[in-house]
C-alpha cells in the first residue's frame, strides 16, 4: 500500500502538499492516548476503543470547515485538532485513527460516500480483530455489514503506509 493522493498547502495549514498518510500522528497522539486510557479504565469496563470514542465525542466538537476557517476543506493533524477543540469529518477521523492507533489497534481512515454525502470515518479492528466502521464525528461503531446497510460506500483506504483504493483487495492494513 502506497501511493498516496497530497493535499495541496490551500486545503491544510502546511503550506506544502502533504500526502494523505501523513495527517496520521501515532507518536503524537500516544501521550495522549495512555492518558485518556488511564482516566477512564478504572471507572468501566468497556474496550479501550470506547474510552477513546468517549473522550473525542466529549472534547472535540464537530464543526465545518466553512464555519472555522472559511473555505469548504481544510484539513488540520490531529494534534491541532485537539488544540482547537473542534473539526470536521476528515480532523476527527485522523485524530480518532491516531489516538486507536497509539493504542494498539489497526485502523484506517475511510474516504467516500455516505447517504449524507462524501465524508470521511474510520474502520479499525477490535480486540477479537473483528473489523469495525467507526463514525468519528459522533462515536457510533457499527459492523461492517450495517455500514454497508446505511449507505457507506469507501472510495480510497488511508492508514500510516500508505493508501489504497476500493474495488482493490486489502487483505491488511
Amino acid at each position: 500500500m502506497n501511493n498516496c493522493p497530497t493535499l495541496s498547502g490551500s486545503q491544510n495549514s502546511t503550506g506544502a502538499p502533504v500526502p494523505y498518510n501523513q495527517f496520521y500522528q501515532v507518536d503524537k497522539m500516544s501521550a495522549l492516548a495512555q492518558s485518556i486510557i488511564g482516566k477512564y479504565r478504572g471507572n468501566v469496563s468497556c474496550p479501550d476503543y470506547k474510552l477513546i470514542l468517549y473522550w473525542v465525542k466529549n472534547h472535540i466538537r464537530y464543526m465545518t470547515d466553512i464555519k472555522q476557517f472559511g473555505v469548504v476543506d481544510f484539513w488540520l493533524f490531529p494534534d491541532q485538532t485537539v488544540a482547537t477543540g473542534a473539526e470536521d469529518c476528515d480532523g476527527m477521523s485522523f485524530l480518532v485513527a491516531s489516538l486507536l492507533e497509539a493504542a494498539g489497534y489497526d485502523t484506517r481512515v475511510v474516504l467516500g460516500q455516505t447517504p449524507w454525502g462524501y465524508h470521511a470515518w474510520v474502520e479499525m479492528r477490535d480486540e477479537g480483530q473483528t473489523l469495525l466502521t467507526v463514525e468519528a464525528t459522533t462515536g457510533s461503531v457499527f459492523s461492517m455489514e450495517e455500514a454497508e446497510r446505511i449507505g457507506y460506500s469507501p472510495d480510497i483506504f488511508i492508514n500510516p503506509e500508505g493508501c489504497s483504493w476500493a474495488g482493490i483487495t486489502v487483505d491488511s492494513y
